[in-house]
């Protein structure tokens, strides 16, 4: 209640956002995606509280959270918004792969594997592209061992050959890490 003119005030969206992001910088991710919530109640219609909000999900390792909320916002998201969320699901369909048996794990890299590339597709000029293509090369790497590992697991994405001369030789480099080697992420610079 206003002390000035006795009236119950509710906070803006972008107070609401600004509250958020205090949150985050200080890695308090489930305070801020209370926040982000808030903040989506408040102006429904803006798209960039989603995405954080699922990004806020997503670094607090609540994946199928994360998945809920980026599913609502990337059908509307346009530019350089869709390719964020693009990214980040499929970051998300990456951890979970990685969490799931040979078989599963194998259908959740081709998910990751076909969403890295449809961001990559997306915006050749972006600066996020480079993040796309070094993901698509990524997961590229690990699912030959993965195939091996689950012997009955089958492809269901198609084996395309996207791999330019400049690529050729960002895998080579990447070949001798592979083993630590994981998707880049895409978080806010902070």
């Amino acid at each position: 209640i206003c002390g000035v003119c006795g009236h119950e005030h509710k906070p803006s969206a972008a107070a609401m956002i600004r509250s958020a992001d205090s949150s985050w910088r200080q890695g308090e991710f489930l305070s801020a995606a209370a926040q982000y919530e808030l903040a989506t109640d408040a102006a429904p219609k803006a798209l960039e509280p989603l995405y954080d909000l699922a990004l806020a999900y997503y670094r607090d390792k609540l994946y199928e959270m994360a998945v809920r909320y980026l599913d609502r916002v990337q059908p509307s998201a346009t530019g350089e918004l869709r390719l964020r969320c693009l990214l980040l699901h499929g970051d998300v369909e990456y951890r979970l792969a990685m969490q799931q048996s040979p078989e599963r794990r194998v259908q959740g890299l081709e998910r990751a594997l076909h969403l890295y590339r449809e961001a990559s597709a997306e915006a050749p000029g972006s600066r996020l592209n480079g993040v796309a293509r070094y993901n698509v090369e990524v997961v590229k790497l690990k699912l030959p061992s993965v195939r091996r590992e689950a012997p009955g697991a089958e492809t269901t994405a198609t084996e395309v050959d996207d791999t330019s001369a400049a690529d050729i030789a960002f895998k080579t480099r990447m070949a001798a890490k592979q083993p630590n080697t994981q998707p880049q992420s895409q978080d806010r610079d902070w």
